[in-house]
């Protein structure tokens, strides 16, 4: 066997160190992908249910369990034997105890029977050498052999192997059928030669060395495999770097394009952002989707070439022989997911000077002032099924009792007839039923209750910007209760008499008609539109981006 400096350099305390918890190996458990992690560990793991479930934390594999306890997992037997052969040669530094008693032990009192692989004080390493059983067992002092040495005899001659399944037996045998090591007591109850399988001696070299040549083989596939899906992660990395800075570039054009317009292009100007993060964030998930994909597999193909590499340098026959079946299935299953991934995978790389994600057409047109009003667009355009509505200009007489005086949100539009300044609209009303509701560009009798095309963004436009002395107005959204003999339910029109500008609270004076009708006050945009403008203003069309 190897020397121990060679050993141990092969295998170095990564290789023996658990991902979970950090520390050597205590009672190594392997799932299927071949990762091995602390009973203890995966315990903790442990999804409970029916049926049982761990996630490998490495390659997110899942293993489903017949029992609630990861007990039943195999024994990786390969890394238990290893570690516990490294905390030997590092006694000074650790803590070891007895095997029979647990006293703790230290250089000079420590011995080892390396047919058994048992740690041993003075007092029981003596009792050991005297059973019928072990006194032929070879007991050496730790003290008295240099470490390559002591791991040199620990790898050498018969050394016996426990059965997981029967712990009072070695592994003795080499199932064929199976592909697996068993024990005497394995081939009376699983393993029958009478029942089809075929048995071979474990020191019949012939099939590990078959098994070695086979796992060789991979080896050298896996090699070639893994720097062809490291550019996938670099080509990841790129692809992240070039959208980060189309990203910023984009957002700076944005900005830099709506600079000096009025409120609503700036408006606009952050839902086109908002636009450009979604479909970067879209692109960066599955870069990230990708580039982990990717990382996965060369670390498990990486983990697992350096499991098989040492397996077959330093694994004595049962041990190759217990990993190699699943081994061989896990490194061509994991060359079937790199070829899916290097052939399938989320991201087709068409690399540019820069990566991009949309163009910023020219600024907008401004329609022509004469054409287009606010609430004749949305009648016109933009209006659906589906929509909410409230009471508009121009309700006409006897209808207050449809939708509460023209309070109530819950009218819906439930179809549509013709086009243009021609539409009209099935409204259903939950106080009456359905109602047809004219909606052409003379009789306005609803309008829309939320954000719908922006209707209420350019109505606080209109507030803020455009609103003037002597506008004419209608009541609008969220007319209050309390005034509706204010404008004659509705139906008249009133003239802006005085604004008040106060930051975000700014009121318009507005007069109803001669008196007895007095000029009430109204809030030009808090978030409830008192007032509905009825003569045009020009509004900003955008083009696609």
């Amino acid at each position: 066997m190897e020397s121990e400096s060679s050993l141990f350099e092969d295998t170095d305390k990564d290789f023996l160190t658990c991902s979970i918890c950090k520390e050597i190996f205590n009672h190594p458990k392997q799932l299927k992908c071949l990762h091995n992690f602390c009973q203890d560990c995966l315990e903790s793991l442990l999804q409970k249910g029916t049926p049982c479930k761990i996630k490998c934390p490495l390659c997110r594999d899942e293993v489903e369990l017949k029992v609630d306890t990861v007990s039943e997992l195999e024994d990786n037997i390969f890394l238990s034997n290893l570690c516990e052969l490294f905390v030997v040669a590092n006694i000074n530094t650790v803590d070891i105890f007895c095997s029979f008693c647990s006293e703790a032990l230290k250089e000079e009192n420590a011995s080892r029977c390396i047919d058994c692989s048992d740690n041993l004080c003075d007092k029981c390493a003596k009792t050991h050498t005297l059973t019928r059983l072990t006194r032929n067992h070879q007991v050496i002092l730790i003290s008295e052999l240099e470490t390559e040495n002591l791991v040199k005899k620990a790898r050498e001659g018969n050394i016996r192997i426990p059965c997981q399944r029967h712990p009072n037996n070695h592994l003795e045998y080499f199932c064929q059928t199976c592909q697996v090591p068993v024990c005497i007591g394995c081939t009376v109850v699983d393993h029958v030669r009478q029942n089809g399988h075929n048995l071979l001696n474990l020191q019949d070299h012939a099939t590990r060395d078959e098994f070695k040549e086979k796992i060789t083989g991979q080896i050298k596939q896996m090699e070639n495999l893994i720097p062809s899906f490291e550019k996938h992660i670099i080509i990841a990395n790129e692809t992240e770097n070039s959208l980060i800075k189309s990203l910023e570039k984009t957002k700076k054009d944005i900005q830099e394009t709506t600079k000096g317009l009025i409120e609503e292009i700036e408006t606009h100007a952050n839902l086109l952002i908002e636009k450009v993060n979604k479909k970067a964030e879209a692109i960066q998930k599955k870069v990230e989707h990708h580039r982990e994909a990717a990382e996965i597999r060369v670390m498990s193909a990486t983990s697992l070439n350096k499991f098989a590499t040492n397996l077959c340098k330093h694994g004595l026959t049962a041990e190759i022989m217990s990993s190699g079946k699943d081994l061989l299935r896990r490194m061509n299953e994991l060359q079937q997911q790199m070829l899916e991934l290097d052939g399938y995978g989320e991201l087709r790389f068409n690399m540019e000077k820069e990566f991009k994600l949309g163009k910023v057409e020219v600024l907008v047109k401004v329609q022509d002032r004469e054409e287009k009003h606010i609430l004749k667009t949305f009648a016109e355009t933009e209006m659906a099924v589906g929509h909410y509505v409230k009471r508009g200009p121009n309700w006409p007489e006897g209808y207050d009792t449809y939708d509460n005086s023209g309070q109530n949100a819950n009218n819906s539009i439930q179809s549509i007839q013709g086009n243009g300044p021609n539409r009209t609209a099935q409204v259903y009303f939950p106080s009456y039923g359905n109602v047809q509701c004219t909606m052409n560009s003379n009789n306005y009798w609803i309008q829309p209750v939320s954000q719908i095309g922006n209707y209420q963004i350019r109505l606080d436009y209109y507030a803020k910007n455009i609103m003037a002395i002597g506008d004419e107005v209608k009541r609008g959204l969220h007319w209050p209760p309390s005034w509706i003999n204010q404008d004659n339910k509705g139906y008249s029109t009133g003239k802006i008499k005085e604004i008040n500008i106060n930051n975000g609270n700014s009121t318009a004076v507005v007069e109803f008609g001669p008196a007895p009708n007095d000029a009430i006050q109204c809030p030009m945009y808090n978030g409830a539109y008192y007032l509905l403008p009825l003569r045009p203003f020009a509004m900003l069309t955008w083009f696609g981006f």
